[in-house]
């Protein structure tokens, strides 16, 4: 089952701002912003939310499913390597 479907429908980046700005960017079944290919399915944000990202039109992207998978797995995958290096640092500071 895919990820979104865990989350909590009342998380902040889930709201009606959200719903409203995906509701504009996909209409009329824009092409994908990341591999223009495939129609669009996702509002994703360009900016993480977990990166001080926020949920504005601005920082809002159409994207299919595939690349919003690959683009997330990059964004974790970068998070926790910046984890790594802060914990390393922290543990040659000790």
């Amino acid at each position: 089952m895919p990820w979104h479907k865990h989350r909590p429908a009342t998380a902040h980046h889930y709201g009606p701002a959200y719903r409203r700005i995906r509701k504009r960017l996909l209409a009329g079944d824009p092409d994908c912003a990341i591999c223009g290919e495939r129609p669009a399915k996702i509002a994703d944000h360009r900016q993480p939310i977990c990166m001080g990202g926020e949920t504005t039109a601005a920082n809002m992207q159409p994207v299919c499913i595939p690349c919003s998978l690959s683009k997330t797995g990059k964004e974790g995958a970068a998070m926790r390597a910046a984890k790594r290096r802060a914990r390393q640092r922290q543990e040659r500071k000790a």
